[in-house]
């Protein structure tokens, strides 16, 4: 009889040591889960890129650009006036040959990359064509989100 009540506690026992072993391993799962949150590039202020946007340069990320210095930023947190960045495009744009030369017809396109002048802005899309598209339509600018100023 003492054997067998032996056995039983040990077994309650055993049965407690592993329920606390298991819930302690679960736990310290749910802890390394937040440490491997997505960490911004920076803590910069939201930045409209008025003046250029690199969508990913070889030197350091994506580039936005504005009066107010350059900026590198993460794509995903790159947004085209409050949407993800995939729908933004610019419209009645037209494709440019060397020489600033437009050919072809009107058409939407998707920047990979823009730079504003005074008269348009010079988009590069991702098959790295070159098109220009008239400021006048197209008023509309990427804004990154967390990003760390370069100068």
């Amino acid at each position: 009889m003492l054997l067998i009540d032996g056995i039983k506690r040990c077994s309650i026992i055993s049965c407690a040591v592993i329920i606390m072993t298991v819930l302690s391993s679960v736990k310290a799962s749910e802890l390394r889960k937040s440490s491997l949150a997505r960490r911004h590039r920076g803590r910069e202020p939201t930045q409209k890129c008025e003046i250029q946007f690199n969508l990913h340069t070889a030197y350091d990320g994506t580039v936005c650009k504005n009066d107010n210095g350059v900026y590198s930023c993460d794509a995903s947190d790159c947004r085209g006036e409050g949407n993800p960045r995939d729908p933004f495009a610019f419209t009645s744009c037209r494709a440019m040959k060397e020489g600033g030369i437009l050919t072809g017809d009107f058409k939407k396109v998707y920047p990979f990359t823009y730079f504003v002048t005074n008269t348009d802005i010079q988009v590069v899309d991702g098959q790295d064509i070159n098109f220009s598209c008239p400021k006048l339509f197209n008023p509309q600018r990427v804004s990154c989100s967390y990003c760390s100023k370069l100068t």
